[in-house]
């Protein structure tokens, strides 16, 4: 019984004494709920400006994400005319035909 007592006194203690920071009589509070943090992309850079290839030629670009941290750096390629040129979901350019 002794045993008992002893552990249920435990668990309080260790419960009591955590940080409420969403209770504002508490001293940590800070307003909000503890939440994962974002980070948002500010600029998004290709490793080229410009492109030239011949129809059935391709070449990769590759995107950079700043910051480096960002919480979403995925990137999706999209061609604006696919009948000209297509790019792969791994930002490969493929020219179709001139335009």
């Amino acid at each position: 019984m002794k045993h008992r007592f002893f552990l249920m006194a435990a668990v309080l203690l260790i419960t009591t004494c955590k940080p409420e920071r969403d209770n504002p009589l508490d001293e940590h509070y800070t307003g909000k709920k503890d939440e994962p943090s974002t980070v948002a992309v500010t600029s998004v850079s290709l490793n080229k400006t410009t492109l030239s290839l011949v129809a059935g030629s391709s070449e990769t670009l590759v995107a950079t994400v700043s910051p480096s941290d960002a919480t979403n750096k995925a990137v999706n390629w999209t061609s604006s005319n696919s009948s000209v040129a297509r790019v792969s979901s791994g930002g490969l350019v493929t020219a179709v035909t001139s335009g």
